[in-house]
């Protein structure tokens, strides 16, 4: 587990990890060395904030704001990890990086362009590759860099698509969709009606969702409206006891959201009992 805490004046951030993936380790007296768990603060006296952190191959990708790191992880004992500078393009935001055909794709505003800022070869796992979005640099003139935290980059593995969701000046959402075909190693622009507010791939298919809460399959359909997805969640905050021993409460309130139609079944065990009863 691994994640990014700013600290209280929000200038500078630390990279955490832990080998449970509990980050209470950390913060609530707990041994963090019992856990394999541990911090990084010292970038290279690079005290700007984190954007992004990513995985790839024995590395932990740290994205800073005109920067990229790498903390090697190969070596088990996480003490003797060490924090390499390795680029200077970097990652704007956690969702705006992507990884397909043995690359690690990101578009970096300071540079103006999409690039595989890592690829594995032959030679190495971490190789920087060239600018990838040469012939669409143009595009990127207009892109509303006060919104970079809404770039949605995505990989659609059928299509061989790599797909980036981008906010253009004088429009909302990130509805314009730039994709690299990387069977032709062309360019392709897609224009969503809808308002995009988020993109990921699941089940080996590429979803958008809007901010009126609604949710798509790409390339799918004429009308392009999809079905109610049928889901379950369970809160983490009925979770009292430590997995093993049942707890009790007497009284439970949920406050749902007035915004929409919240249709929903309560279940609820007495005393550790198998069986439930649901409303």
């Amino acid at each position: 587990w691994v994640g990014a805490v700013l600290d209280g004046d929000a200038t500078a951030a630390y990279v955490i990890y832990s080998d449970l993936g509990n980050i209470h380790n950390l913060f609530e007296g707990g041994d963090a060395s019992a856990y394999d768990a541990g911090y990084f603060e010292e970038f290279w006296e690079d005290t700007s904030d984190i954007t992004a952190i990513g995985t790839w191959d024995k590395y932990i990708v740290v994205h800073k704001r005109e920067h990229t790191y790498l903390i090697n992880t190969s070596n088990s004992d996480a003490t003797s990890w060490n924090v390499e500078s390795y680029s200077e393009y970097t990652c704007d935001n956690q969702l705006g990086f992507v990884k397909a055909n043995n690359g690690y794709y990101t578009y970096c505003s300071s540079a103006g362009g999409i690039y595989p800022m890592i690829q594995r070869t032959i030679y190495s796992a971490i190789s920087q590759g060239a600018d990838a979005s040469t012939k669409i640099r143009d595009t990127f003139l207009n892109l509303n860099t006060y919104a970079l935290d809404e770039i949605y980059a995505v990989y659609h593995p059928y299509k061989k698509y790599i797909m980036f969701y981008m906010p253009i000046i004088g429009e909302e959402g990130s509805k314009n969709c730039y994709i690299l075909d990387l069977q032709t190693r062309s360019w392709l622009h897609r224009r969503i009606p809808q308002n995009v507010s988020c993109a990921f791939e699941f089940d080996n298919k590429v979803y958008i969702g809007t901010e009126d809460g609604r949710v798509y399959e790409e390339f799918r359909g004429t009308d392009f409206d999809g079905q109610p997805i049928n889901f379950s969640w369970k809160s983490p905050w009925f979770i009292w006891s430590g997995g093993t021993n049942w707890a009790t409460t007497r009284e439970v309130r949920v406050k749902m959201s007035q915004e929409g139609t919240n249709n929903f079944y309560i279940r609820n065990r007495r005393d550790g009992a198998e069986d439930y009863k649901q409303r």
